[in-house]
């Protein structure tokens, strides 16, 4: 029995190299940050079953290397002298961003501190944030600058630097980036939206939609009471939603593989347009590997898609495992792709599956009834299978999870979807100012009205499930042992479609 569980989770490493190598750099990355003992069991469970595949064992033990290594040498865990240090620094920026606090509005440069010199010591390669006012002139995301300033430590590897007023930023070299024209264009698109839009608060909403930034901290915050704050940020729902609209449009003009092809470079547009956060990234990633194995007749897997998302995010940002973004977009996406289908059929002993000829068999109303419920229980099984997976990870990191969440997220996706449809006709039609017009008007109808619904949620039924028990060690095994089960599940339908089980 034990062989065979092995030689199944064996078989299922094979076809998806992809997610093994992913998950292996994530290991080695996870343990050079901050090793715990039960990463050793996790270690244990994804090695051990493929010890006999040569090939296998050595990609992961190498990927587990080179993620060890990689965090190692090109972030060394660093301590400043005291909490804060003044100096000199050269600072490399790589995004910025409008954001909020309670007290203000300002604009986030974030990027990498080259080098920061103080009278004792230099520092090397430190992440890094500085925050300026967000009214008058500001330095060009386009080049390096030499910065006099106090650097503060907010953790041992993100800093903070606060230039020193009055002190010009020396530009050192320039370079050729997208920061800028991405800077702009997402503020000329969200100017256009609130232009159109009267109500500032849908406004800001809809340009969340498009441009996956937002600054208004009380939309956020309702959102965040219904655990819907994920609806705000770009992932694979809106690239998934956008590339359906795309191939709607195209399969009435060209053939098949043109249309792939044009999907493929309007979403790469797109995703140039975005920038690279964790989920951008990882949606893209996914969506292209679909369309290019349509463009090559190859099929297309969306465990290994999941999995070269991987790869590429900590190849080229290994600390980003520490962001909660990061985190959830690919957990989400994990439980999607490994616990659907255990969810399904559980429910499918309450809301029964039927044939195409059962379901042709059935009376007129009958047929579109069934039609719902078959909607109800993808819709219950998502919602079950992310819920899963990202509790214990949100009650472990805010030790509170509000209970309405799993209300909400039955039904709200679909508001947004139709928000989005709508409003994406509406920018592709600027051109034509009363289409694009009635689009947004007729958007804005609707997405206040959903906005209503979270705004003021239902005070009987606002309970949060609240604890701060739950420690690394325990969500990490709880995760492990989820994921194992669900492999165990992917391999054993596997088999049974293949008349060969071997459970």
């Amino acid at each position: 029995m034990f062989l065979n569980i092995c030689q199944a989770y064996c078989n299922f490493w094979q076809k998806h190299p992809a997610l093994l190598i992913g998950i292996s750099l994530l290991m080695g990355s996870a343990c050079c940050l901050s090793f715990q003992l039960y990463y050793l069991v996790v270690l244990a469970a994804l090695i051990l079953p493929i010890t006999k595949n040569l090939k296998l064992f050595c990609l992961a033990t190498i990927a587990i290397l080179i993620g060890f290594a990689s965090i190692l040498f090109r972030y060394p865990e660093v301590t400043l002298v005291s909490e804060k240090i003044s100096g000199v620094g050269r600072f490399k920026p790589q995004s910025i961003k409008t954001t909020s606090s309670p007290f203000y509005r300002s604009l986030l440069y974030q990027g990498t501190l080259i080098d920061f010199q103080t009278k004792e010591q230099t520092y090397h390669n430190l992440p890094c944030s500085i925050y300026l006012p967000i009214y008058g002139k500001r330095p060009i995301c386009n080049a390096i600058y030499e910065i006099e300033g106090h650097l503060q430590q907010k953790s041992s590897r993100f800093f903070v630097l606060k230039p020193t007023r009055k002190k010009t930023w020396k530009k050192k070299a320039s370079f050729l980036s997208l920061i800028e024209w991405r800077f702009s264009a997402k503020q000329l698109v969200s100017k256009y939206i609130h232009k159109q839009v009267s109500n500032r608060i849908t406004a800001v909403f809809l340009s969340a939609l498009v441009t996956g930034q937002i600054d208004e901290r009380l939309l956020t915050m309702q959102f965040g009471k219904l655990g819907l704050q994920h609806l705000l940020v770009i992932s694979g729902f809106h690239f998934a939603l956008l590339a359906y609209l795309l191939r709607s449009v195209f399969n009435c003009l060209l053939p098949y593989k043109t249309t792939a092809l044009m999907t493929l470079l309007c979403l790469s547009f797109y995703y140039v347009f975005l920038g690279d956060s964790p989920s951008i990234q990882r949606a893209y990633i996914a969506i292209a590997a679909l369309l290019m194995g349509e463009l090559m007749g190859y099929p297309s897997s969306g465990l290994n898609a999941i999995g070269l998302g991987l790869i590429a995010e900590l190849c080229v940002l290994p600390l980003s495992i520490l962001e909660l973004g990061f985190q959830l977009t690919f957990l989400c996406t994990l439980a999607i792709l490994l616990l659907y289908q255990p969810t399904e059929q559980l429910l499918s002993y309450f809301l029964p599956k039927r044939t195409e000829k059962e379901r042709k068999e059935l009376p007129f109303i009958d047929r579109y009834a069934y039609s719902i419920l078959h909607l109800l229980r993808s819709s219950f099984s998502v919602n079950i299978a992310v819920h899963i997976a990202t509790v214990p990870l949100l009650l472990y990191l805010f030790h509170q999870f509000p209970l309405l969440s799993i209300v909400y997220n039955l039904f709200f996706p679909y508001c947004v979807a139709l928000s989005c449809i709508l409003l994406f006709p509406g920018l592709i039609l600027y051109f034509i100012p009363k289409a694009s017009s009635f689009i947004f008007k007729l958007n804005e109808f609707f997405s206040t009205a959903i906005l209503h619904i979270t705004s003021y949620p239902p005070l009987k039924l606002q309970f949060s499930l609240r604890t701060d028990v739950i420690t690394p060690a325990m969500l990490g095994l709880y995760l492990t042992v989820l994921f194992l089960g669900a492999i165990a599940f992917h391999e054993k339908a596997c088999l049974e479609k293949t008349s060969n089980p071997i459970f």
